[in-house]
């Protein structure tokens, strides 16, 4: 019984997070929209996620298991499954589908900005870098990579040990790749409001 109740308190949050009123202090990261899979759903997806997620509400029934089976009444149809984007998400999805559900999940925190945030606040001077949260400066890039690990730290500091880096951009997980990636360029380009980056200069 304590384990049950555990469970449906974990359920209970998890459906909290992933579907804030419209009225909260979140919004999406530039290049991405509410999934709206279901009423409340705010999860912060690719335009073409929240189109996938339209056409599979309305093959909905489509995709049913006339008269039931095993699972009752919203059994799938082979080949399908329950999508499973929040607790009791019953609609039939292909597998892939009900994956990429549980990665915009999982990603969900890395792709919204606090409506509250201070855009492009500076973060001061960081091992001789002036550092600004929330700033792309897109332009004068010479090598990008993915990063596993370090922060916009390791990013600043892979500027720092190449003399030819000028400023840097690091761009927040979820973004651009699962992965964090980190831009160096050799020049120091306007910066731009952002809520996916992390910009550095000399």
């Amino acid at each position: 019984m304590i384990r049950f109740v555990f469970l449906a308190c974990v359920f209970c949050a998890a459906a909290l997070a992933f579907a804030a009123p419209a009225s909260a202090q979140a919004r999406c990261l530039q290049g991405f929209v509410w999934r709206e899979a279901f009423a409340g759903d705010y999860v912060c997806v690719p335009p073409a996620t929240r189109s996938q997620a339209a056409q599979d509400n309305s093959l909905a029934a489509a995709r049913v298991q006339p008269g039931g089976g095993a699972y009752g009444a919203a059994t799938c149809r082979s080949g399908f499954v329950w999508r499973e984007a929040r607790q009791g998400d019953l609609v039939c999805v292909p597998p892939e589908t009900r994956a990429q559900a549980a990665e915009d999940n999982r990603l969900a925190s890395s792709r919204t900005v606090s409506i509250g945030a201070n855009i492009g606040a500076a973060m001061g001077v960081a091992g001789g870098f002036s550092v600004s949260q929330n700033i792309d400066r897109p332009g004068g890039d010479y090598t990008s990579f993915d990063m596993a690990a370090g922060g916009w730290q390791a990013c600043r500091d892979a500027c720092q040990q190449d003399n030819q880096c000028r400023a840097f951009t690091y761009v927040r997980p979820g973004v651009q790749s699962a992965s964090a990636r980190c831009w160096l360029k050799n020049t120091v380009p306007a910066g731009v409001q952002n809520g996916c980056c992390i910009s550095g200069s000399r």
